[in-house]
């Protein structure tokens, strides 16, 4: 694969990270001497590092769904679930069509004759500055009716053995042995996660969460304690990012560290097979999807 890594840094020089051009991925990210996302074991793009997903996220059964009665078919990379997982541009070249010392714009086209027959482009953007990481996913529909789309992304957090996560969300789902959704409960139902702080090296979790809260200025907002470092890590993410995916990955080459994915979803897995027509791009549209990754200090 050929992953041709960009760096950028914030005007302050605070902030910097690498991009890679491969699924529009965030490789890493740093802010000073912390680094704050990266991809496990060094290699960018293991087990979907950064990736953007689309036109679903996460897992899509057998690889197939129907929209206006015309069955479409996408390739299995998920052997053990049979499932095509994170979608069609994770390992694609996306085009670079502007960068600067702080930003970079990529692009690319959806379209997929067997798994995603439309003309929708995809454009990912990634901005530093002082405060931080701002990504954008914009869906550009050419097509002169609805059709099907959904998108994620996929950044792993750095995490100490002391660092605890903090959620806002009312319901998480079930999922059958497959990995894929069989219905909401109440997150007080849940065996691994509560509506409170959580030791992340007691999480054994690999869960949708859903009916997030909404803080201002209308956004979702997850919070990532590390103590080691003395600061908050604060993932926000727009109203249309309406699911987050956690999944805790071990690094056994470093006991003391574990990553954590944290992954805004504007659906959940099996959208496109379960409810296609609650996600769609109309004639014509933009549709963007915008989160930021900040920090603040808490010593």
């Amino acid at each position: 694969m050929n992953d041709r890594l960009q760096v950028l840094t914030s005007a302050e020089g605070n902030w910097r990270a690498e991009v890679s051009s491969t699924g529009a991925a965030l490789v890493s990210l740093w802010q000073g001497d912390v680094e704050i996302a990266t991809s496990p074991y060094g290699q960018p793009l293991y087990a979907f590092a950064g990736v953007v997903m689309a036109p679903w996220p996460n897992r899509l059964e057998d690889g197939r769904f129907t929209f206006n009665e015309v069955v479409l078919s996408s390739p299995i990379n998920d052997v053990h679930g049979n499932n095509a997982n994170h979608g069609l541009v994770f390992g694609k070249q996306f085009e670079i069509v502007r960068q600067e010392a702080d930003s970079i714009n990529l692009r690319t086209s959806l379209f997929d004759a067997t798994a995603y027959p439309f003309n929708v482009d995809l454009l990912v953007s990634y901005e530093l500055s002082s405060e931080g990481l701002t990504v954008r996913i914009e869906a550009i529909s050419h097509e002169p009716e609805s059709v099907p789309f959904a998108t994620g992304i996929h950044p792993y957090f750095v995490t100490e053995s002391d660092s605890r996560l903090e959620v806002s969300a009312s319901k998480f789902l079930l999922k059958d042995d497959r990995g894929l959704p069989v219905g909401a409960v109440s997150l007080n139902e849940s065996n691994v996660i509560q509506n409170a702080s959580n030791s992340i090296a007691s999480l054994d979790i690999d869960d949708c969460l859903t009916e997030l809260s909404v803080v201002a200025p209308g956004q979702h907002q997850t919070k990532l304690a590390r103590p080691a470092h003395g600061l908050e890590v604060v993932l926000s993410h727009s109203k249309k990012l309406s699911h987050l995916m956690i999944f805790r990955f071990d690094e056994s080459v470093d006991a003391k560290r574990t990553l954590l994915a944290l992954e805004p979803q504007s659906a959940p897995a099996n959208a496109l097979r379960n409810e296609p027509n609650s996600h769609l791009l109309e004639p014509g549209q933009t549709q963007t999807y915008e989160c930021t990754i900040t920090t603040r200090r808490t010593a």
